[in-house]
């Protein structure tokens, strides 16, 4: 029995979408992981991140920005001086922020203490939808609060709820500060 070549190329490119997981990648194959330094004032930090971040000096604002994003996920790490807010209080700020933007409904939130290193901190999840050009997409944003060396740090992860690869990427990362 002669084979097609069409069927032939057909069993080939089938063959191939099966050994490659039919076109999706893997979080490894998407990122490269690595570690980003985060200085603000006296308080040095490194982090684990999928990809590089920028810094930005906010305008008439003593605080700092480092963040970064793709499709996937955003990552944003905050600096603000210590002796203007608190762990607490740049928590419960999200979390006030979050409930009063128009554009969020289904505000679920959950606060726990953990550690960062030998620091206390306290993870914040939120889990919720924004309207988007008429359309709710579920978000899911992963928080942690510290202070170290004179700031309040907030490092803030987020990604869509249905992203498997955004989420992959950040339980990859998540809480990997030093």
């Amino acid at each position: 029995m002669k084979c097609k070549p069409w069927a032939t190329a057909a069993v080939i490119v089938a063959t191939a979408l099966v050994l490659s997981g039919c076109g999706r990648q893997t979080v490894l194959e998407t990122y490269s992981f690595g570690q980003v330094q985060l200085k603000v004032g006296n308080s040095e930090l490194y982090m684990a991140s999928p990809f590089d971040l920028g810094r930005v000096k906010r305008q008439d604002d003593p605080g700092i920005i480092y963040g970064g994003e793709d499709r996937h996920l955003t990552v944003i790490a905050l600096a603000e001086p210590a002796n203007t807010t608190t762990v607490e209080q740049s928590a419960a700020d999200l979390i006030t922020m979050l409930q009063q933007t128009a554009e969020i409904s289904d505000l679920q939130t959950k606060s726990k203490p953990t550690m960062i290193g030998n620091r206390p901190a306290l993870e914040v999840t939120c889990q919720y939808n924004k309207l988007t050009d008429g359309q709710a997409i579920g978000i899911i944003m992963r928080s942690l609060f510290f202070e170290d060396k004179g700031q309040i740090w907030h490092i803030q992860y987020a990604y869509r709820s249905d992203d498997v690869l955004g989420k992959a990427a950040i339980e990859r990362v998540f809480g990997h500060i030093q």
